[in-house]
């Protein structure tokens, strides 16, 4: 009996050995598993970054309309020639006086699509070639009626700061005129010495030596 109790104890501890090893073996293949998905979703994610900025490298106003605009807003041209000595400086080269004239920049308009991207993107932030609201839509009268309750807002506000802004200055004007009127000792204690009249001054002088006299 004791021989067959001590098989049974050996079976079973190697069944649970080779149980652990088992789950062992499951756990590690998991993670590893785990792990080559999320790689592969990085890399998938990183190639459509990449496809997304080589499609949006692409998408660019028309070179005549560019030009159009750059010759109206000469700033706008100065922009640009800034942004192209950046781009230069960050890739190490050196740029030359003819690299930023005018014809240039327009020949390159003309032949580099990306470039001409780059263009557009700076002349949109700028109120140029951006898209506007049919006035006809429901968009645009929303739009409008959001515009003329902020303009009725700000209105009524800067109205408010001017009523507090006179009520302050008749309030200092009252109290100017109540201290000139009468002899009211708080009024004075709170008034500079040299902001009153001489008149007041006087006053003050001859009831002090009066006091002061033997």
């Amino acid at each position: 009996m004791r021989s067959y109790k001590s098989k049974l104890r050996e079976i079973a501890i190697h069944s649970a050995k080779k149980s652990g090893l088992l789950w062992c073996f499951l756990s590690v293949t998991l993670v590893y598993v785990g792990l080559g998905r999320a790689q592969e979703r990085q890399s998938n994610s990183r190639q459509i970054s990449e496809l997304g900025r080589e499609n949006l490298s692409r998408a660019a106003a028309s070179a005549t309309d560019l030009k159009a605009i750059l010759i109206k807003d000469a700033g706008l041209m100065v922009e640009l020639k800034r942004w192209i000595a950046k781009d230069a400086t960050g890739h190490g080269q050196i740029i030359s006086d003819n690299d930023l004239t005018d014809e240039a920049i327009f020949d390159r308009l003309e032949m580099d699509v990306q470039f001409r991207s780059t263009a557009t993107l700076l002349v949109q932030r700028y109120g140029y070639l951006v898209p506007k609201l049919n006035p006809e839509s429901e968009a645009a009268k929303t739009r409008e009626l959001l515009v003329q309750e902020r303009t009725k807002w700000l209105a009524q506000a800067q109205e408010q700061e001017r009523t507090m802004a006179s009520q302050r200055r008749m309030g200092k004007v009252r109290n100017a005129a109540n201290c000139e009127s009468q002899f009211d000792e708080e009024c004075y204690e709170q008034r500079p010495t040299d902001e009153q009249s001489p008149e007041i001054r006087r006053q003050q002088d001859s009831t002090s030596s009066t006091w002061m006299e033997p």
